[in-house]
């Protein structure tokens, strides 16, 4: 059975969703990541989606949004939620600015 999508919390016990994320991007790259997280999308979205995450929701979000987004990602598209988005490009101006410890992957956090 081949895997086209997996939704992965990344609070999951054993490893970090981080971890697993990172290894199933490198040993198999056509699978497309959707992540699942109690964080908000300030805190970690920005990391994963440079490490080849396809869409990061917070389990907050709607049902419609997850639907929504495994859809567009089944499509070959990236999810970004529109709130995520407009935090994105407010905060172009002021990366700069930013302290250093904001600016972390994940992991280094």
């Amino acid at each position: 059975m081949d895997v086209d999508i997996l939704l992965l919390d990344i609070n999951i016990s054993g490893q970090t969703g981080w971890e697993v994320m990172q290894k199933v991007h490198h040993e198999y790259p056509d699978i497309r990541v959707v992540i699942l997280s109690v964080s908000s999308e300030e805190n970690y979205a920005k990391q994963f989606y440079k490490a080849g995450a396809a869409a990061y929701l917070t389990k907050d979000s709607a049902p419609e949004q997850l639907v929504e987004a495994i859809r567009k990602v089944a499509e070959g598209g990236i999810y970004i939620s529109q709130k995520f988005s407009e935090k994105m490009v407010g905060g172009l101006k002021n990366d700069s600015d930013r302290a250093l410890h904001e600016i972390l992957s994940p992991r280094e956090l």
